[in-house]
């Protein structure tokens, strides 16, 4: 098997290329592309997409994950049947559904109603990500929306981001969208937060997952502390929920604080801690913070390395300024 495996990736996408080509020439109307991608906190990769003539939407096969997977003993053959195979199924999902939302996107009247939704990345990580896309500022990251194209409780949730040449033919405000997203986001993506400890009790066995949550051992000053992490019950793109009208409100009502401090662990989950008279000192959570994102967290997903205070009184929340 070792003498079959291809080690340089330009010579690999090449040759995986060239199969499936090769075996979709066999299959009407059907179409091969490959493009350089650029994904979250501007990580450039390639893509590989395959669909029908009729259709615009497909899945971005990445070249680099399948080259991984032929690295630990996959054939090129095993991996280009897989891709060929997913491709068929995603276009089968697309052909049930009807692809509404797709064929509806620049019906603003029809998207708002349950087909948008909104992420949360770092404006400074994401300069090339972001460009033509649709966003608002918020503090140091970027509330970015993206229209849901399939939610399913087996598959997971497919969406696409929302360009501004759609976004302009809405003719609507930017604020208008943000406030219409953000009234359903709680229904649509509930909000869900518990300890820290009870998280990992949750999802015992999954290592990887596990591992971008806890910050490094040799951090004494958090061992006894009561953590909490606020995501949405879906676990994916988590962080958003920091914008939920409400959602922070209640968290420091239930522990009777007036502020509370965020730590954006990841784009899928934030840290919440009650703020009062045993809580560490933020210029502790701040290093906590940059520590665990160089150590803990993937590079594609690290949010912020700044740490966040919500205040009840004014509602808000800000970017600790290194005084409090």
């Amino acid at each position: 098997m070792e003498n079959n495996i291809i080690r340089e990736p330009e010579k690999f996408s090449q040759e995986l290329l060239k199969l499936l080509k090769k075996k979709i020439s066999k299959k009407e109307k059907l179409k091969i592309d490959f493009r350089r991608v650029v994904r979250c906190n501007d990580q450039v990769c390639h893509g590989i997409t395959i669909m029908k003539d009729n259709e615009h939407v497909a899945r971005n096969f990445y070249v680099e994950q399948l080259f991984a997977s032929h690295q630990e003993g996959k054939s090129l053959e095993e991996l280009a049947d897989e891709v060929l195979e997913m491709a068929e199924d995603d276009s089968k999902q697309i052909s049930i559904s009807g692809n509404s939302v797709i064929e509806k996107m620049t019906d603003y009247e029809f998207m708002r109603n349950g087909h948008l939704m909104v992420r949360l990345f770092s404006r400074e990580r994401n300069h090339e990500f972001l460009s033509g896309k649709l966003y608002v500022p918020y503090l140091d990251l970027a509330l970015a929306v993206y229209a849901i194209v399939d939610k399913d409780q087996e598959d997971g949730l497919a969406s696409a981001c929302i360009s501004m040449d759609i976004f302009e033919q809405w003719g609507v405000d930017k604020e208008e969208v943000i406030s219409d997203i953000l009234m359903q986001m709680g229904n649509l993506f509930p909000v869900e937060c518990m300890t820290m400890e009870n998280m990992f009790e949750e999802l015992m066995g999954k290592d990887e997952f596990s591992k971008m949550m806890n910050p490094p051992e040799e951090n004494e000053m958090i061992a006894n502390l009561q953590l909490y992490i606020m995501t949405n019950k879906d676990r994916v793109n988590g962080s958003a929920t920091i914008v939920y009208p409400g959602a922070l409100e209640t968290f420091a009502k239930q522990h009777g604080v007036n502020e509370v401090d965020i730590l954006p662990s990841s784009q899928h989950e934030v840290i919440l801690i009650p703020n009062n008279e045993d809580s560490p000192a933020r210029s502790e959570l701040a290093k906590m913070i940059r520590e665990v994102n160089r150590t803990a967290v993937m590079d594609g997903e690290v949010l912020s390395d700044n740490l966040y205070i919500y205040n009840a009184d004014t509602d808000q929340v800000h970017i600790w300024n290194g005084l409090e």
